[in-house]
């Protein structure tokens, strides 16, 4: 009997395709220019700055330490009647407390968060977040109504100075970083429709350079922040999927150009012009405060 026909060799596995190519994003910005001034008063002691997507021409801001529970809408542009740096409104939030204002941060439907969350001596036993819609700039200055609160609390009832506060799109959450250590704490869950409280919780401590972390900010898109020093701007980029606590406790960012400022603590990504960022200081006495830009290249 002849033996068996020998079985033919099996097929090999198809090649491991390769991996997709991170997300890239345009880093180059260039060197400053004054694009306006700001008028004082009001708004003396500008310590955070976020663009509008209602109002994409717009960059809302706050008082610190001694200022009142007031947003203040600036012109990015020369946009109807306003012109660039011009004060738009001053917009009230209803019942809304005052501590220490340090950020201010956005979604993209158009919700605006003011971070009551400075703490110079740590000894705050809860912060507070504020949250109201964006202004009808056409209605001029006036009280925003549907203010809610968020109250904070670390873990362990410690208190943490911060003046880092952002919305990440992708897991409706909110996330802070403190100003000394840089360590990053997050909501444990979507902030509802109602006042609420929550115990934040630690998701990392970011990588480069801890320290004086004065301001942060998202682009449009999610993609892109911007961490905010004294004398200096990191930027990140973030791939698809990626969480934003693995990306600033895991990467050292890219230090993209920056001019000292008189305490100089605000930084944002701009909603109009290239998309490059604003950056604004507190007056230090000055009647009127250079707004800043640094357009993409």
């Amino acid at each position: 009997t002849p033996p068996p026909p020998t079985p033919p060799p099996p097929t090999p596995p198809p090649p491991t395709p390769p991996p997709p190519p991170a997300f890239t994003c345009a880093d180059g910005f260039a060197e400053r220019q004054q694009v306006g001034l700001v008028t004082n008063p009001p708004l003396d002691e500008a310590s955070g700055i976020v663009a509008g997507f209602r109002n994409p021409t717009t960059i809302y801001s706050h008082n610190d330490l001694t200022g009142k529970p007031e947003v203040y809408a600036i012109a990015t542009s020369n946009t109807g009647s306003w012109r660039t740096g011009e004060l738009q409104g001053v917009f009230r939030m209803n019942e809304a407390g005052f501590d220490d204002y340090e950020d201010i941060a956005i979604s993209p439907s158009g919700q605006i968060f003011a971070g009551d969350i400075g703490d110079n001596s740590d000894k705050r036993k809860a912060i507070q977040i504020y949250r109201v819609s964006e202004p009808d700039l056409s209605r001029g200055s006036h009280t925003l109504m549907d203010t809610r609160v968020l109250e904070a609390t670390y873990p362990g009832g410690k208190g943490f100075n911060a003046e880092c506060l952002m919305y990440d799109q992708f897991d409706d959450r909110l996330y802070i970083v403190t100003k000394s250590k840089g360590d990053i704490y997050r909501t444990p869950f979507a902030w509802g429709n109602s006042n609420a409280k929550m115990t934040l919780v630690k998701v990392g401590t970011v990588k480069t350079r801890p320290g004086s972390i004065t301001g942060c900010d998202i682009s449009r898109n999610g993609r892109e922040i911007l961490m905010k020093f004294y004398d200096e701007v990191t930027h990140y980029c973030r791939n698809p999927g990626e969480s934003l606590a693995s990306v600033l406790s895991g990467k050292e960012g890219k230090e993209v150009p920056y001019r000292t400022e008189p305490q100089g603590e605000a930084v944002a990504f701009a909603g109009d012009r290239n998309g490059g960022y604003y950056t604004l200081s507190e007056s230090t006495g000055a009647s009127r405060i250079p707004l800043y830009y640094y357009s993409r290249e």
